[in-house]
């Protein structure tokens, strides 16, 4: 069984606690951690059209965890930000062009 990204990987990014985020063009986004050494946990999170807190589309372009930690994926459906719960879940707000100002953008794709 894959575990991981299979193609496509467009971009990395380590966070505060160690974590390293994979986003894959087509395959969403991947977070190794290695909290039980030698082994790595690999969790995938994509869209979920029954879940508005999921990513807000599987064709990830970039990803950046800025100076205050938190983690922005840029999408072709926009730009999320969040990450996970203290249990694991996916928890991404989305900024899209439909988005109320002060936060919107002028395009869908974030590269």
């Amino acid at each position: 069984m894959r575990t991981g990204p299979s193609r496509d990987i467009v971009a990395i990014a380590e966070d505060s606690s160690g974590a390293i985020w994979v986003g894959a063009a087509g395959e969403g986004l991947f977070r190794l951690t290695n909290t039980r050494r030698p082994d790595v946990t690999v969790d995938r999170f994509v869209h979920s059209s029954t879940d508005a807190s999921s990513l807000s589309d599987d064709r990830v372009r970039t990803v950046l965890v800025d100076k205050s930690g938190v983690l922005w994926v840029g999408t072709d459906a926009g730009l999320d930000h969040g990450g996970t719960t203290s249990a694991g879940r996916a928890a991404f707000t989305h900024i899209t062009v439909r988005s109320s100002a002060p936060l919107t953008l002028i395009d869908t794709a974030v590269t």
